[in-house]
């Protein structure tokens, strides 16, 4: 499994040589933790099983919301018709904020290219711009959309 996380303690001497005196450590090493809490965080860290830790996070966290609802911390119905209202509205902002996130994904995915590709659209948007410029008889082609679409339509008149 690739490590994507090197902690610093992890790096003792760096000196192949060895006749560095600096890189040493000596006495308390700010950076050393104790040993069975280092081994337990690298574990979480580093080398643990993803679905492993997700399935025991969400099943700690679903026995301790039982234990609070039983001891009556929390509740888990409300029979407030506003309360309803507003749960109901709260789940379809995340359900439409979920939805508008992935299709600005979506959109700009299409976008995202290398540095040439981007320079070749620019080179065409360039050469386009002087053909309309060269067609339409005018010093420089207008900026606005519309406009150079009202240039085009009245030089194809012409």
């Amino acid at each position: 499994m690739p490590t994507f996380f090197i902690p610093p303690y992890y790096f003792h001497n760096l000196n192949s040589t060895g006749n560095d005196k600096t890189t040493e450590p000596t006495g308390t090493d700010i950076a050393q933790r104790p040993k069975s809490r280092n081994q337990f965080i690298d574990w979480i860290l580093v080398e643990g099983n993803r679905i492993v830790i997700t399935v025991g996070s969400s099943a700690i966290i679903f026995v301790l919301l039982l234990i609070f609802s039983r001891l009556g911390v929390i509740a888990f119905t409300n029979e407030d018709s506003i309360t309803r209202m507003a749960s109901g509205m709260i789940a379809g902002t995340f359900s439409l904020v979920t939805l508008v996130v992935s299709v600005n994904q979506l959109i700009l995915s299409q976008e995202f290219s290398q540095a040439g590709d981007f320079r070749d659209r620019l080179e065409g948007e360039i050469q386009f711009r002087q053909d309309v410029e060269d067609v339409a008889s005018v010093p420089a082609a207008p900026a606005e959309p519309s406009r150079l679409l009202k240039l085009l339509a009245t030089a194809l008149q012409h």
